[in-house]
């Protein structure tokens, strides 16, 4: 009962990773977001055809939440507040605190314990975003305004997840 759903998206992936469901599309016609070879792919019906839709190269995990679909790279951390259709991206304004000695030219998966950078995000209705950061100074940062200014609310290098939990809303 399975089938290949890999129209639009490269022959002979390297890596398909961070796979990611639109869970407010619908049930009929879902859309899912995957990040194949770095890139970030997305599909508006239920995997059968796919699209590019972010040309990232280092990209590694995509999420979708309130506060938008996120990439997250080595290079950065992007959003697109439309859906995540091609041309609706913008890269980040993150604090240089956060970003200083990230691995920028390295992808996390090909040598996971030195890499350096933004590993996961959680986010809290459409303004609250926390993302966990590894490296020394680094740790978990939070923002209250769509990402606008970051504030630093956990030290710890070699911190590896986030999440919000959905009873009360605590990270």
């Amino acid at each position: 009962t399975w089938a290949e759903l890999t129209s639009g998206l490269p022959v002979n992936p390297k890596h398909i990773e961070g796979l990611a469901l639109a869970d407010d599309s619908a049930t009929y016609n879902r859309w899912l977001y995957v990040v194949v070879d770095g890139d970030v792919f997305l599909s508006e019906n239920d995997g059968t055809s796919w699209t590019k839709v972010l040309d990232c190269n280092t990209c590694f995990n995509v999420a979708y939440t309130q506060a938008g679909v996120f990439a997250l790279s080595p290079a950065g951390v992007w959003r697109s507040w439309e859906g995540g259709r091609a041309n609706t991206w913008a890269k980040m304004s993150l604090p240089s605190n956060m970003t200083s000695g990230w691995t920028t030219t390295l992808h996390w998966f090909y040598d996971a314990w030195d890499y350096l950078g933004v590993v996961d995000i959680a986010t809290k209705g459409k303004n609250e975003i926390s993302l966990a950061v590894k490296g020394t100074g680094k740790g978990l940062y939070y923002s209250s305004n769509s990402g606008m200014t970051w504030t630093q609310i956990y030290n710890n290098p070699y911190v590896r997840t986030v999440a919000v939990d959905p009873s009360h809303g605590q990270v």
